[in-house]
C-alpha cells in the first residue's frame, strides 16, 4: 500500500456492524454533552453538525465528529451557570464523560481524546511511526529498519513482529518504569522519527519524504487541538515543518476569524444578557419560597460559609435563643448560642463531625426544655467544605412520652413479676406431685402452663431490661475476663437445647491465645446468650452454627455464623430496634419480643464496640461484634 494510503487508512476502519456501534456511541457523547446545556438555542449549529455525522463514512465522520466535539468542549468549559449546568475545566469535562460514556465503543478518533497525556502521545507517536517504518522497510529493506531500532538502547523493546512494529514490551516497560516520563517518550520518538526520516530522504528522496511526513502532520492538525499537535510536532524530524510551528492559520484568516468571533459574542451577550435576567427573577422568586418554608420550620437552622461565618439563622433558631427576630449582630447571636449550650462550641464541635457524617447530641437539658444539636458539614461539587449547619430540634414531648411510656412500663412490668413468680411456684409443686398425684394428662397440661408462665416472666424481664437500658439505669461492673472462657462457659448452658433441635455449634480454634477483654461478664454473656438463641431458634434441623474469635487491632472480633432462614434485606435498618422481628421469623416462632438484639446492641456500644451482621434469605445469617481488649 502506498505511503499516502496507508497513512489514510489509519482511522475509519472496521466491519459495518462495528461503525454502527461507532456511530450509537458518537451520539450518545453528543447527548451527554448536550444534556450539559442549558440553553439548546445557543448550540443549535453544533446540534446541526452532529446530525451531518449520520451521512458521513469513514474517516471523514470520524474526524468531523472530533472537530464538534471540540466545538462542543470550548462552548461549555467558557460558559458558566444559567447557560449550563456547572462550571468546568477541560480536565473535568473529560473526566466526567469517562465516567458516564463508554468511550472503548467510540471510533479511534474520539477515543484518543479521554487517555492520559502518555498513553495518548504513545497512540499518536506509534500510529504514525508505523509509517516511516514501511517506507524504510520497502525501499532500503529490513537489515536497515533493525538498525534503526537498535541503534539506541532507551528505545528496547520496540521490535519488528509480522512487518509491523510491536511496542507491547516498550509500553509494559514504561508503565513498569517510573523514569519513562512523558519527556523521555518525546527524546526516543524524536529520534526514531528523525532516523527513519533521513533514510527515506537518501532512499526515496526530498519529495516523497517530505510528502509522508506532511501527510502525517496534516490528518493530526486539522482535526485536532493545538495541545496534541503542539505534543506531535515535538517528534517529528527538525526542519520539516517549521513553519507549521509558527502558525496554523495565516495572519489574514485570523483576523477575519477574530472579528467574526467578536459578531457572534456580541449576539451571543445580548442573549445571555436576556437570559440573565429572567433567570435572576426566577432565583429571587425561589429564594422568596424558600424564606418562607424555612421560617416556618418548627426545627431551629443556623448556616454558616466556610470560614464559620453567618450567613443565615431563620425565626424557630431565634426563638430558641432568645432572641428578637430583628436581631442579626454576628457576634450577639454566636453568644446567645454559647449560653444557651455551653459545652457545645460551634468550632469545636463541628471539628468532631466527620465528611457526610453530622456530630450528633442526641440530648440536652436546658431550661427546662430537651433538644438535639446536630453538627452537619456541607460539602461542595469537589468534596470540600462549603458551608456548615446547626440544626436544633426540640424534643421536650417527645422525650416526656417517652420517659411516661418508660415508666408504666417498668411499673407494669414489676407489678406482673409477682404474681408471675407465685403462679410458677404453685404450678411447679402442683406439676411436681407435692399436692397430690396427677394423671398424665393433668400433668401435660399444667407443664404447657408452667412453660406459658416461663415465658410470660422471660418477656417481663426483656421489658425491664429494655427500659433499663433506655433509661440508662443499668449498673456496670467492668473487669477482665477470658472471652474464650466465656463463651465455654455460654456453650455449656446452650447445648441442650441445640441437641433437641438437632443443631451442631462448633466453637473454631484460635490461631494463638487471645488476650483478655475488659467487660462486664454476665452483660456480655447476656449478648451471646441472645445471639446464638436466635441461630438456634432460626436455624432448621440438621443445620450448623459457627462461632470464630481473634483479634483485630485493639479489639477482640467475635463472629457467629448460621446457616439459618436469614434477614430480608428490605428489613436490615430494623433488626436492632424495640419489638421488631423480622416476617420469615415471626411465621417460624410466634413467640418473641423483638427486644433481644435491641439489648445487644446497646449493651455491645456501652462497652465501646460494634456489632453488625450479614444474612441472606434462605442462606443464613453472620453476627459479628467487637469488644475492647484489657489495657
Amino acid at each position: 500500500m502506498a505511503f499516502l494510503e496507508r497513512v489514510k487508512s489509519v482511522f475509519g476502519k472496521g466491519s459495518q456492524t462495528e461503525l454502527e456501534g461507532e456511530l450509537r456511541s458518537i451520539h450518545s457523547l453528543f447527548a451527554f454533552l448536550g444534556d450539559i446545556v442549558v440553553e439548546k438555542d445557543l448550540i443549535s449549529p453544533l446540534l446541526k453538525d452532529e446530525k451531518k455525522i449520520d451521512g458521513l463514512h469513514g474517516l471523514e465522520r470520524d474526524l468531523v465528529s472530533v472537530r464538534t466535539f471540540f466545538l462542543f468542549e470550548d462552548f461549555i468549559v467558557e460558559n458558566k451557570p444559567l447557560i449550563v449546568k456547572r462550571v468546568y475545566s477541560k480536565e473535568e469535562l473529560r473526566e466526567d464523560i469517562v465516567k458516564n460514556i463508554d468511550i472503548k465503543s467510540l471510533p479511534l478518533a474520539c477515543e484518543l481524546l479521554f487517555l492520559d497525556e502518555v498513553e495518548q502521545s504513545l497512540y499518536f507517536y506509534e500510529i504514525f511511526l508505523q509509517h516511516f517504518f514501511h517506507a524504510v522497510d520497502s525501499h532500503a529493506g529490513r537489515k536497515k529498519a533493525e538498525q534503526i531500532l537498535g541503534r539506541d538502547s532507551s528505545n528496547a523493546g520496540i521490535i519488528i513482529e509480522h512487518d509491523e512494529l510491536d511496542y507491547d514490551e516498550f509500553n509494559s516497560r514504561v508503565k513498569q518504569n517510573d523514569r519513562k516520563e512523558l519527556s523521555a517518550i518525546i527524546s526516543i520518538f524524536k529520534n526514531l522519527y528523525t532516523a527513519f526520516y533521513l533514510e527515506i530522504l537518501d532512499s526515496e528522496g526530498e519529495k516523497n519524504a517530505k510528502a509522508l511526513a506532511s501527510e502525517v502532520f496534516r490528518i493530526v492538525s486539522d482535526h485536532y487541538n493545538y495541545k496534541i499537535i503542539s505534543k506531535f510536532l515535538d517528534v517529528m524530524p527538525p526542519g520539516i515543518l517549521e513553519s507549521e510551528r509558527l502558525a496554523f492559520i495565516s495572519h489574514g484568516e485570523l483576523e477575519e476569524t477574530v472579528n467574526q468571533r467578536t459578531q457572534d459574542v456580541l449576539k451571543e451577550k445580548e442573549k445571555v444578557d436576556l437570559i440573565v435576567q429572567e433567570r435572576t427573577k426566577e432565583l429571587e422568586d425561589e429564594k422568596n419560597k424558600l424564606s418562607i418554608v424555612t421560617e416556618n420550620m418548627f426545627e431551629g437552622a443556623k448556616l454558616l460559609d466556610s470560614n464559620m461565618h453567618l450567613i443565615f439563622i431563620n425565626r424557630k433558631c431565634r426563638e430558641i435563643l432568645g432572641l428578637s427576630n430583628e436581631e442579626n449582630n454576628e457576634e450577639v447571636i454566636e453568644e446567645a448560642f454559647g449560653r444557651k449550650f455551653e459545652n457545645y462550641a460551634v468550632e469545636e464541635s463541628f471539628g468532631k463531625s466527620d465528611r457526610g457524617a453530622p456530630f450528633v447530641v442526641p440530648e440536652i437539658d436546658v431550661d427546662g426544655k430537651i433538644y438535639k444539636l446536630s453538627f452537619i458539614t456541607l460539602l461542595d461539587e469537589k468534596g470540600a467544605r462549603a458551608n456548615f449547619l446547626v440544626w436544633i430540634e426540640d424534643i421536650t414531648e417527645v422525650k416526656q412520652l417517652d420517659r411516661r411510656k418508660s415508666e408504666f412500663i417498668s411499673v407494669a412490668a414489676h407489678q406482673l413479676r409477682t404474681p408471675l413468680s407465685g403462679l410458677k411456684w404453685t404450678l411447679g409443686m402442683i406439676a411436681s406431685g407435692d399436692l397430690g398425684p396427677l394423671s398424665p394428662d393433668q400433668k401435660a397440661f399444667l407443664e404447657k402452663s408452667y412453660d406459658s408462665n416461663e415465658r410470660m416472666i422471660a418477656l417481663v424481664n426483656d421489658l425491664l431490661n429494655a427500659n433499663r437500658l433506655e433509661s440508662q439505669k443499668f449498673q456496670y461492673n467492668f473487669a477482665t475476663a477470658d472471652i474464650q472462657e466465656l463463651f465455654d462457659s455460654v456453650l455449656f448452658d446452650m447445648h441442650h437445647e441445640a441437641m433437641r433441635r438437632d443443631i451442631t455449634i462448633s466453637l473454631e480454634p484460635v490461631a494463638e491465645k487471645l488476650p483478655p477483654v475488659y467487660v462486664d461478664v454476665e452483660k456480655i454473656r447476656q449478648v451471646c446468650q441472645n445471639l446464638l438463641e436466635n441461630s438456634i431458634k432460626y436455624t432448621m434441623k440438621g443445620g450448623f452454627i459457627k462461632i470464630h474469635l481473634s483479634k483485630e487491632g485493639e479489639f477482640v472480633l467475635i463472629s457467629i455464623t448460621d446457616n439459618g432462614i436469614g434477614i430480608p434485606k428490605d428489613q436490615y435498618g430494623s433488626i436492632f430496634t424495640r419489638f421488631f422481628r423480622g416476617t420469615n421469623a415471626s411465621k417460624l416462632e410466634t413467640d418473641g419480643t423483638g427486644l433481644g438484639l435491641f439489648v445487644v446492641k446497646n449493651l455491645i456500644e456501652k462497652h465501646g464496640g460494634k456489632v453488625w451482621f450479614e444474612s441472606e434469605v434462605d442462606r443464613g445469617t453472620v453476627f459479628y461484634f467487637t469488644l475492647p481488649i484489657a489495657k
